[in-house]
């Protein structure tokens, strides 16, 4: 985008001295080249605080250069069945487990455990209900992926393109520069869509192994 920017700066500067444009276009061309620039350097930190933090936060130095991989492939949700998916959320459930236990030790007959089995009873059907909306999470971000996918692949393909014609001589680069923006914004779209994904996976399988937000 700064690169756009600078390149829409200087036509504006060329279109001034051939009196097609006023010094107040130039300025407004300018206050926006500096506003990017100025959102550019702040991104930048960003990054770097955020790199820091995740260091710290997993035991590395602050300064370190871990080896940051790939978000992990999403084949496994080709395997994932809810009906048993379900079930063995409940039977690791940390919470309704030990308030089973504990209702197994109650007194027959006495409120506390009339009340225990209502209270073991809401659980479970929380839990049933909560891994019915995780899963349709799932499902919907796979979609959204899917869409991302295929809107970035049409974007390529415009990319290609204009990678041709700007060879050719038929198109400039300030043209060239607004079509590398779009195919970045589709890429950054699909990098999105999958951090969902992987997110909401993340979440059903915590759910998986007993810890249900």
């Amino acid at each position: 985008s700064v690169e756009l920017q600078e390149l829409s700066m200087q036509l504006t500067q060329k279109r001034q001295q051939l009196g097609q444009a006023t010094q107040i276009d130039v300025l407004n061309a300018q206050k926006s080249l500096q506003s990017l620039q100025s959102t550019l350097t702040q991104t930048k930190a960003g990054l770097q605080a955020q790199h820091q933090q995740l260091c710290v936060q997993t035991g590395w130095s602050y300064d370190a250069e871990p080896d940051i991989q790939d978000l992990p492939d999403l084949t496994r949700i080709a395997a994932m069945n809810l009906a048993a998916d379900t079930q063995t959320a409940l039977e690791q459930n940390l919470s309704l487990q030990s308030n089973k236990r504990g209702y197994a030790n109650m007194a027959e007959g006495s409120a506390d455990k009339k009340n225990m089995d209502r209270t073991i009873k809401n659980q479970e059907q929380t839990i049933r209900s909560g891994m019915q909306t995780l899963y349709n999470d799932i499902m919907q971000k796979q979609t959204a992926l899917q869409l991302a996918d295929a809107s970035l692949a049409a974007e390529t393909q415009t990319m290609n393109a204009m990678q041709k014609k700007l060879e050719l001589g038929m198109a400039t680069q300030l043209e060239y520069k607004s079509e590398e923006v779009s195919f970045l914004e589709k890429q950054i779209d699909k990098e999105t869509a999958n951090m969902n994904l992987q997110q909401a996976l993340e979440t059903y399988e915590w759910a998986l192994k007993g810890y249900m937000k």
